[in-house]
């Protein structure tokens, strides 16, 4: 196969089999050898994200949209971030530690589209199961597309939340959280608040953790192979 050109449907500069990646900003295109996931720098500017509207569900959900703290990083960061989460998902059984909250479970849930490059890019939705589990998943991300938005299920001790990531810039919608509270109006918006701001929480953390591997001296050496084998299936 050879490789996907910048600018060709389906290509881009983070995924594909053999994807051209750029040396730099401006300079001449180079092409990878094995199934690239070129991180581009960049100076780093702020990106909120955002609490979308809920979605309906049995479970009790979110009606109000606060916004969490601006993120040190550009909007361009969302889908690396994404794809660093479904990474992440797949290692370690999908735990991740982090500072105040503890081990966090994570899991690409029952969605996730993809988006091709070019002038006229097309989406194309995976649900239902475990569509980030199939060769079609894979298959999408080898071929250049890049991950537009994923449906994201989280533990944390005993509670579970499910929501959407979409990228560019970094937004968090349809958060669904667990209710515990059966009596009592002022209890159960209490729990709601609790439970909005911990999820909203955990997400920032997610995010400030993956902007500390991305900029730290390991990421070329270290963490983009390994990204690069995982999406070329050579991790194992």
């Amino acid at each position: 196969m050879r490789p996907l050109e910048p600018g060709e449907e389906g290509g881009n500069l983070l995924f594909g089999d053999g994807a051209a990646a750029p040396a730099d900003k401006d300079g001449p295109v180079e092409e990878a050898a094995e199934p690239a996931v070129d991180m581009q720098d960049g100076p780093v500017r702020p990106a909120p994200v955002v609490v979308a509207a809920a979605e309906s569900s049995g479970m009790s959900e979110a009606t109000d949209a606060p916004s969490t703290k601006d993120h040190p990083a550009s909007a361009f960061l969302g889908k690396e971030f994404l794809l660093w989460l479904w990474w992440r998902s797949e290692r370690d059984f999908g735990t991740i530690d982090l500072p105040h909250y503890g081990p966090v479970d994570l899991w690409i849930d029952d969605r996730i589209q993809f988006r091709t490059g070019g002038d006229n890019p097309q989406t194309s939705d995976l649900k239902g199961g475990a569509p980030a589990t199939s060769a079609e998943a894979r298959m999408a991300l080898v071929s250049g597309k890049t991950v537009e938005t994923a449906r994201v299920g989280m533990r944390v001790k005993e509670r579970e939340f499910f929501f959407s990531l979409r990228s560019d810039p970094v937004e968090l919608a349809g958060l669904k959280v667990p209710g515990e509270v059966q009596d009592g109006v002022d209890e159960r918006i209490y729990e709601r608040m609790f439970l909005l701001e911990e999820a909203t929480g955990i997400v920032d953390a997610l995010f400030f953790l993956f902007c500390g591997e991305r900029l730290s001296a390991d990421w070329n050496p270290q963490t983009l192979p390994a990204i690069r084998a995982w999406v070329a299936g050579n991790d194992n």
